[in-house]
């Protein structure tokens, strides 16, 4: 994993095979599609605007015959605040703030309400919520079953989003686009703590292959790293006196990125281009690198905004 992160969901998956445009198991591939190419890394390349329209909105409807606003609005909040609090790195340096967070997964969540083929009902989301709540950090490297939402499209059919499908299962060839829907649900391929890895089978978002068994990184400052390494999500570095310590933040003139363990990040709400932190926009604004967005989505139209899965049909 880098040190920069830019926030690009699909960058939390290991290698170039299929993966979801997504963060640890939680189902959150009902939003988002899964990519048979893994996304770009901290340099920029391949960090253009995105190939389709479409832009945030906090209208949609659900099978129910209601409104998708407040179990959206519910599955927002649940989620942002499991994120601030277990890997709060997405939360500072993805939305800047957790409001905007909530913002910016209500819009993703009516959006995807309104998506042909989802059946999902602003009641399904509002569980999806309470699950999500009940199980804080283990929710972030679990599937959760009340969050693991299917429509009603076969295998093959036009896609944007995982809710749309059948399977559960929206397949990407490359940047965002329309997919199709895939056969069965996308595998997971990690392992949780104390379970084995290597030889394939990479170990859940935080946690580390050790002797091929996956263990989990300190998230606390002043914890010892001399047998562990220090938490990346939580901005910690291991330093001289091998205890965690919090990365150094990138000011003036200084260089972020970079590959040494005190590697510079940058502040809130801004990511590092060319050595450089510069400020991220917020939807609407005008963009030429999808790292200028908070959900690293930058439309073909030169603005931060979503896919709209209403297109693709």
């Amino acid at each position: 994993m880098t040190k920069q992160l830019g926030v690009e969901l699909g960058k939390l998956a290991p290698g170039p095979t299929l993966v979801c445009r997504t963060f640890g198991a939680i189902a959150l591939a009902i939003l988002v599609g899964c990519s048979s190419e893994a996304s770009s890394d901290s340099s920029g390349n391949d960090a253009g605007p995105s190939s389709d329209t479409g832009g945030p909105t906090d209208e949609g409807g659900t099978s129910d015959g209601g409104s998708a606003s407040d179990g959206c609005t519910a599955y927002a909040k649940a989620l942002c605040a499991m994120l601030n609090q277990c890997v709060p790195r997405y939360v500072r340096e993805g939305t800047g703030t957790v409001d905007r967070c909530v913002t910016v997964y209500t819009a993703r969540c009516a959006m995807t309400s309104g998506a042909p083929g989802v059946t999902a009902t602003s009641a399904a989301w509002a569980a999806c919520a309470d699950a999500i709540t009940a199980n804080r950090c283990a929710a972030f490297n679990s599937i959760l079953t009340e969050c693991s939402f299917r429509g009603d499209r076969p295998s093959a059919a036009p896609c944007a989003v995982g809710a749309q499908c059948a399977s559960g299962s929206c397949i990407m060839s490359g940047s965002p686009s329309c997919g199709t829907c895939g056969d069965a649900d996308v595998p997971t391929k990690t392992s949780g703590p104390g379970e084995a890895c290597g030889g394939g089978t990479a170990c859940q978002i935080d946690l580390e292959c050790v002797g091929g068994k996956c263990l989990e990184k300190a998230t606390e400052v002043g914890a010892s790293c001399a047998t562990q390494s220090c938490s990346s999500w939580h901005s910690l570095y291991c330093d001289g006196t091998k205890h965690c310590a919090l990365e150094p933040v990138a000011t003036g003139s200084d260089t972020c990125g970079g590959s040494s363990s005190a590697a510079l990040s940058c502040p809130t709400f801004m990511y590092c281009s060319g050595g450089k932190c510069a400020p991220k926009v917020d939807f609407g604004a005008a963009c030429s690198d999808k790292r200028q967005c908070p959900d690293s989505t930058c439309l073909a139209s030169g603005v931060c905004g979503f896919v709209d899965p209403t297109v693709c049909k």
